[in-house]
């Protein structure tokens, strides 16, 4: 009984202690918050917003989680996955986390829109969404040499967008392939793409993707504006 007691009484406290997030980041306070030893399953659609030490969680270090329902603005720690359908804003090193990581323990949640600036290695890319821009960001800590911070945009015809590390697109083709500093750092075969709908007579970059499903080839040749030339022909001309 005791035992029971002590437990709750501890766990308690830390909720009021630790179950307040960093203020001073624009992010917003834990709601609906409850504690949990580490090693329990965290809920579907929740994420951690407090990492800290309590007895009544064992002997180890950083053994106890606050769990929230996931929100945009709240404060997670990157302790675990982020639930599907959130992107991250901002990543950082905060003491409400735990230790301090190399990637930053603290990442802030956002749901995908176009123009978000979102970080790429503290999110999976939105389904639905391309990238129209790559940079590094002190927003999203540690730099990568692809650019940690990616500017989401819905795909439409005429759109400029950035090719590497992210899938083309289902239903469009690409009609340009170059490198930009739009897109940070260049590829052989160009780092940004122009998007267009399939149609017969259009000439395609064969670099950015597969003939699309329902379509065949009149010819193949090499142009300068599908990027560098291969023995096949860097483009292609539709036709149904």
């Amino acid at each position: 009984m005791y035992k029971k007691l002590s437990f709750s009484i501890i766990l308690s406290m830390a909720v009021l202690i630790q179950g307040f997030l960093v203020l001073g980041w624009g992010v917003s306070r834990a709601s609906a918050a409850t504690t949990q030893c580490s090693d329990v399953a965290i809920p579907s659609g929740s994420v951690v917003t407090a990492v800290f030490t309590t007895s009544a969680c064992g002997s180890g270090s950083n053994n106890t989680y606050t769990v929230s329902p996931a929100t945009s603005g709240l404060a997670t720690c990157a302790v675990a996955a982020l639930p599907p359908g959130w992107v991250t804003t901002s990543i950082f090193n905060s003491s409400t986390c735990g230790t301090s990581t190399v990637g930053g323990n603290t990442k802030v949640l956002a749901v995908p829109a176009a123009g978000l600036a979102i970080c790429t290695p503290g999110s999976s890319f939105p389904a639905g969404y391309v990238a129209t821009s790559l940079y590094n960001s002190a927003t999203c800590n540690a730099s990568t040499p692809s650019g940690n911070t990616a500017v989401l945009a819905v795909p439409k015809a005429g759109l400029a967008i950035c090719t590497p590390g992210y899938s083309f697109p289902a239903g469009y083709v690409a009609t340009s392939l170059y490198n930009s500093a739009t897109c940070n750092a260049s590829t052989p075969s160009g780092n940004t793409a122009v998007l267009a709908v399939p149609k017969a007579g259009l000439a395609i970059c064969n670099l950015a993707g597969p003939i699309p499903s329902g379509w065949t080839v009149a010819s193949r040749y090499n142009s300068a504006q599908c990027g560098p030339s291969t023995v096949n022909g860097n483009t292609s001309v539709l036709q149904s």
